[in-house]
């Protein structure tokens, strides 16, 4: 395992194969040209044009090993002054340490080794790494010159490779195989016997590689690479129908606006007077194809004889922007699907959808977080609940699809009338919180307090709660008192505490409408 950073690139039905250095969990730095539409060609930002999958480690592993480090490529960010590109994962690898930029450029006459999965002298396609010796012959600002030792070339599918210098058992990314005379390699011609080679340094890109890495994730419907933007209207008439509500989407680079609405053949339900679709929205890559979905909450759809029952769907992201990918939709409303939804049936005033809350944990997985603040929980009405969805893989292995209460174990609080546990959700990879503004807190009546959880499961295949918030509490400002409303909104963000590697803590923003203030 101890060149286990080398990842395997398939490009489309095995149409291409190149190798790969994991830099970062979910990113890998590889050759550009591998995805180049012809040679020379420049590779466009964004999700890959071809689908593309990639396994990291040696393949001589274990198939459960396997299983856990393969991945597809969803992003491509590309050098313009290099034959380089970082390509981002579907999730994290966490069971493969990444290697790190070296911190002094390839000199002349040192050696330095190479691995991949290209061809070698007698196998087309091997299934194991393969690693290599380079002598550097000269270098210049972005390549070095290298001759393959002991008769050993890269060969095709070797491109993009990490070319590496070891110092005390560690290796430290040099560069990355680029072209070769490919001598000896399978399939070449046996007059060929040079292994000269071109290898593309990287060893001066550890800032722009550290900035690529570390910045925010933005929302790109269409994925080209540029930012997109989803504005909800709910009140907007559709058809002549008040309050039937749209979603109006703006690409970005100029690439036009349109609006996505319930009159859309495939959007779930029909624009109707008061359905309020897009009251609450949120965005997430939720099927893990690099486009991102919409998450639309519609919580006054009517359905059968339960008025303001309410829905959420999921409007899935493609080449064209959303809704024009083969998959279009996935859809949650009470009595259908699985799991806890499926299990609970659709009531006057629940309200599911009046929040959302959607986005990916520490490991990955995409999740969703549904409030139904209407919700009766046994006889108590408007008690208010919400739905925890969390899917395993991008196929749609589901971990979680639990109903949260203020009845469940460890949940803060107590079930009663009017709640309205659900409210408001807020959610990061780190933690989520649930809002009940109508809680009364002691005597106080709709006083408000909320609840935070891990994304870990307990035992009842739930969220973990943390911990309650209201008012009350010393190290909260205010006091609690009748209308405060506290939790009535909530916002939440990542924070990395300082001297931490990453963002293990989060930031919680908490709103009380009905405070009264003195003047």
């Amino acid at each position: 395992t101890a060149y286990s950073f080398t990842a395997q690139i398939t490009i489309g039905d095995h149409d291409r194969g190149c190798s790969a250095a994991l830099v970062d969990p979910e990113w890998v730095l590889t050759a550009a040209s591998c995805f180049a539409a012809a040679p020379g060609a420049a590779v466009p930002a964004g999700v890959p044009r071809t689908g593309t999958s990639i396994v990291v480690g040696p393949p001589e592993l274990s198939q459960s090993f396997l299983k856990d480090t393969r991945r597809q490529v969803v992003e491509l960010v590309p050098r313009t002054d290099r034959d380089v590109v970082l390509a981002r994962l579907s999730r994290p690898v966490t069971k493969v340490p990444p290697i790190g930029l070296a911190s002094a450029g390839p000199a002349a006459g040192e050696e330095l080794k190479f691995t991949g999965y290209g061809r070698t002298a007698s196998e087309w396609a091997p299934l194991d790494l393969h690693t290599g010796v380079y002598g550097v012959g000269s270098a210049d600002t972005t390549t070095a010159a290298v001759t393959g030792k002991a008769g050993v070339a890269a060969c095709a599918g070797d491109a993009g490779g990490p070319v590496f210098r070891e110092a005390s058992g560690k290796a430290t990314l040099v560069g990355l195989n680029g072209r070769s005379y490919q001598g000896g390699c399978f399939g070449t011609d046996p007059a060929e016997t040079r292994t000269d080679g071109l290898v593309t340094r990287v060893d001066d890109l550890g800032a722009w590689v550290n900035s690529v890495v570390g910045a925010a994730r933005i929302t790109d419907f269409n994925g080209d690479g540029v930012e997109d933007v989803a504005i909800a209207d709910p009140k907007a008439a559709v058809g002549g129908k008040d309050g039937a509500g749209l979603v109006r989407i703006v690409y970005g680079g100029g690439k036009g606006t349109t609006s996505v609405n319930q009159d859309l053949d495939w959007v779930p339900g029909g624009s109707e007077e008061g359905d309020w679709f897009g009251e609450s929205i949120d965005t997430v890559d939720y099927n893990q194809d690099g486009y991102t979905d919409l998450v639309v909450g519609t919580p006054s759809e009517d359905l059968d004889k339960a008025t303001d029952a309410g829905m959420v769907d999921v409007l899935y992201g493609a080449t064209g922007g959303i809704g024009t990918g083969s998959v279009k939709d996935a859809h949650f409303e009470q009595d259908t699907g699985t799991g806890s939804i499926a299990g609970s049936a659709p009531e006057t005033g629940d309200r599911m959808g009046q929040a959302v809350a959607a986005g990916t944990t520490v490991s990955g997985e995409p999740f969703l977080v549904i409030g139904v603040p209407g919700e009766a929980i046994g006889s108590v009405p408007k008690a208010g609940m919400a739905f925890y969805v969390r899917d395993s893989t991008s196929v749609g292995i589901t971990t979680a699809n639990v109903g949260i209460t203020q009845d469940s174990s460890g949940v803060p609080g107590a079930v009663e009338a009017n709640d309205a546990f659900g409210s408001s959700v807020a959610a990061y990879a780190n933690h989520f919180a649930i809002g009940a503004p109508n809680e009364a807190i002691g005597t106080d009546a709709a006083a408000g307090n909320l609840a935070v959880f891990s994304h870990k499961l307990n035992s009842e295949n739930r969220p973990t709660p943390l911990f309650g918030l209201d008012q009350d509490l010393d190290t909260v400002a205010g006091a609690a008192e009748a209308g405060d409303q506290f939790g009535k909104s909530l916002a939440l963000v990542p924070y990395r505490p300082a001297g931490a590697a990453a963002a293990t803590d989060s930031i919680l923003a908490v709103g009380s409408p009905g405070e009264d203030l003195d003047v």
